[in-house]
């Protein structure tokens, strides 16, 4: 069984996008993410700051590195995953935890400016159509 996590996070550092071998494209990316609330006394409090990695394939990945940004606010669905690997120096075990995005995001309020919103087209002078009926 999958379980997916959502994390809200500020992008560290433009997304690195490569096509492997095999022809998929995978995108990674780092997001920051603070844990924020209010106290008793209506005060933000912040837990320390968490970075974690974010590796997406296919479609996901493409997206990605069309409209994430460093600085960009986003929205991750996924699952953690964790991988170990023989540094090929040391010979030791290596290890990193990260996110396997399902679904990512940017979110609605406060990006960037490099993030801007297309121009609000001007309301309709004309009557609409089903005012003639």
């Amino acid at each position: 069984m999958t379980m997916l996590h959502t994390f809200v996070g500020n992008v560290t550092h433009d997304p690195e996008i490569r096509t492997t071998k095999t022809e998929k494209v995978v995108a990674e990316v780092k997001i920051a993410v603070t844990e924020r609330w209010r106290d008793e006394k209506g005060q933000w409090q912040d837990k320390p700051t968490v970075f974690w990695p974010v590796q997406a394939w296919h479609e996901t990945a493409r997206a990605i590195g069309e409209q994430v940004r460093v600085g960009s606010k986003v929205i991750v669905v996924g699952e953690i995953e964790y991988q170990t690997w023989p540094d090929p120096e040391t010979k030791e075990t290596r290890s990193r935890r990260y996110i396997r995005a399902v679904h990512i995001g940017l979110t609605l309020g406060s990006q960037p400016r490099s993030h801007t919103a297309p121009r609000e087209t001007p309301p309709e002078t004309a009557e609409p159509s089903w005012a003639d009926a």
